[in-house]
């Protein structure tokens, strides 16, 4: 049963993919980029039948952290909802790689580079402090109780 756990990932993602990009475009240009996502030749090698490994695990979860974010940004009605799910995604990519930091790391320059050019137009970053700061607070408090672990204590040391 195990053997099929990475193709059930692999769609999982390439879904995701379809909603990253309809939310940033449109419906034509999702279906372009999930298709291409589909024949990705490394995607493909991690989400083959009985691929046993963890990268595709690691694709799906880096991708359903950037898609609330996304949406957290993109949409202002329920945008802490979407960030208490980035911060639950984040969460579970921390439990899964040592090295997801470095994923997470993007989504603090996003917040430096993004609040210069608030700064530089005179707007206020409120909202865009608040929403990052409630989903690394959400993924922080999710990681905190296991961080004496030995899987996750190259993420606090680092």
């Amino acid at each position: 049963m195990a053997c099929f756990v990475p193709m059930i990932i692999g769609i999982i993602a390439i879904v995701v993919i379809y909603y990253i990009v309809r939310e940033l475009f449109d419906h034509k240009v999702a279906l372009l980029a999930a298709f291409m996502a589909a024949l990705a030749p490394y995607y493909l090698l991690y989400t083959m039948f009985a691929a046993m490994d963890h990268h595709c695990l690691e694709v799906m979860l880096s991708l359903i952290t950037l898609l609330f974010m996304i949406m957290a940004i993109c949409r202002s009605e329920k945008r802490y909802h979407y960030a208490f799910a980035a911060g639950v995604a984040m969460a579970a990519l921390s439990y899964t790689w040592q090295g997801a930091d470095i994923y997470l790391a993007i989504f603090l320059l996003y917040a430096a580079v993004q609040m210069t050019l608030d700064l530089k137009d005179g707007k206020s970053s409120k909202e865009t402090a608040r929403m990052l700061l409630a989903a690394f607070v959400i993924a922080f408090l999710l990681v905190l109780p296991f961080g004496n672990t030995p899987a996750l204590s190259a993420s606090f040391r680092g």
